[in-house]
């Protein structure tokens, strides 16, 4: 595991910290030398941990006299650093529920037969899910999963492979296999670009989330969709997602499962689309997160039927899933519906922008709530078949 021990994860998980203990993340500035970068840690005692290309930050060592925010204060008082900030944890958003609920009541709530009629997506639209990976053999994804783009930046290989159940359901959602006799059908047809950026427990790092949103970008995704986050504010997310959005991606992100208006990021930047879920059609889901700031768009997220792993994974025995098939709720399962919706964008019309995307999204979503945009359901349930 990158930038940290056994013993070190088992201290933060019995703690309940915020942050990844005995490491940080650092970005110097760019005209500054290998040399003098090594010097200045040197000063304190740091080390660098990882030093992956994917990000412009380095994961160093917090010095064994300092805690994690005084060594973050101390390396952000430096004029030769950009910022110092701990290596923060987010988790993905998912509340456990009745695991036999045996029906896909999404595609019908944003109309998704209605688009099917006239598109079901095509691979030269790729969508990115960084969440736990993905069941790489399950066979109602693999003809939509492309196994040569895949990446676990927990484990540092190329083998994304879902160890917690997650990150399969979300794929699922987004791009399970239509009209081939088993399984559920997922929104579109489109690319699936599986990015494991959380561990075996659901947490994902900022170092991991942030890598994930880099190499997403660089590899040539459209739509990124993330169904997790965090409280903390974190430079290097921040960083990251505005890069992917100046580089055209169209970034979705889950608003959270606290039944709050605290912000939670990255849903909360603005260069994400937040998302909130609904339990029916037209009614918010009580342990959906609100705000101005959290909230876009609004989707189904409550008994999501999809895609789970076809082996024994972590969550399994924890929670009582069923292989290959079952229900989860939360943002984490509206988050990835408005991430096929976009992608329907794209392959609609392929010239279209990431902002113009984002503005139909908005202008073609159903009003729910109090007239106009609200915090609860933001712009309104979002629709797969444009009319504007």
């Amino acid at each position: 595991m990158v930038g940290g021990t056994d013993a070190l994860w088992e201290e933060f998980f019995a703690a309940g910290a915020a942050y990844v203990p005995g490491e940080m993340l650092v970005k110097f500035n760019e005209h500054m030398e290998d040399d003098a970068i090594k010097a200045l840690m040197n000063q304190v005692g740091s080390i660098i941990l990882d030093d992956s290309p994917w990000v412009d930050f380095l994961v160093i060592s917090v010095p064994e006299d300092m805690t994690v925010l005084e060594a973050a204060d101390w390396f952000g008082a430096r004029s030769e650093v950009i910022y110092a900030e701990p290596n923060y944890i987010g988790h993905v958003f998912f509340t456990p529920n009745d695991q036999y609920y045996w029906q896909q009541w999404g595609p019908g709530c944003i109309g998704a037969e209605q688009a099917w009629n006239h598109e079901q997506g095509n691979h030269s639209v790729t969508v990115a899910v960084l969440d736990t990976g993905v069941d790489l053999d399950h066979p109602d994804l693999d003809f939509n999963v492309d196994t040569s783009i895949d990446y676990d930046f927990v484990n540092g290989d190329d083998q994304a492979n879902d160890d917690f159940g997650h990150g399969t359901h979300c794929i699922g959602i987004v791009a399970a296999e239509i009209d081939n006799s088993i399984g559920v059908a997922g929104l579109q047809q489109v690319r699936i670009m599986a990015v494991k950026v959380a561990n075996v427990l659901g947490m994902a790092t900022a170092g991991w989330i942030a890598k994930g949103i880099n190499y997403a970008t660089a590899n040539g995704a459209d739509v990124i969709s993330m169904s997790l986050g965090m409280t903390s504010n974190s430079s290097a997310i921040r960083d990251a997602c505005l890069g992917a959005w100046n580089g055209g991606v169209l970034v979705v992100a889950a608003a959270g499962n606290s039944n709050t208006s605290t912000r939670t990021y990255p849903a909360a930047y603005s260069t994400v689309i937040g998302v909130a879920a609904l339990e029916t059609c037209t009614q918010r889901a009580g342990y959906s997160n609100y705000g101005w700031e959290n909230v876009e768009l609004a989707a189904p997220g409550s008994n999501v039927y999809s895609t789970m792993p076809t082996y024994p994974w972590f969550t399994l025995w924890l929670l009582g899933y069923s292989r290959n098939y079952d229900s989860m709720s939360g943002t984490s399962m509206a988050c990835p519906h408005v991430a096929a919706v976009g992608a329907a964008y794209f392959c609609y019309m392929p010239t279209m922008t990431n902002v113009a995307v984002r503005t139909h999204m908005r202008a073609n979503a159903d009003d729910l709530g109090a007239p106009g945009p609200d915090e609860y359901y933001g712009y309104g349930r979002v629709d797969m078949w444009p009319t504007d």
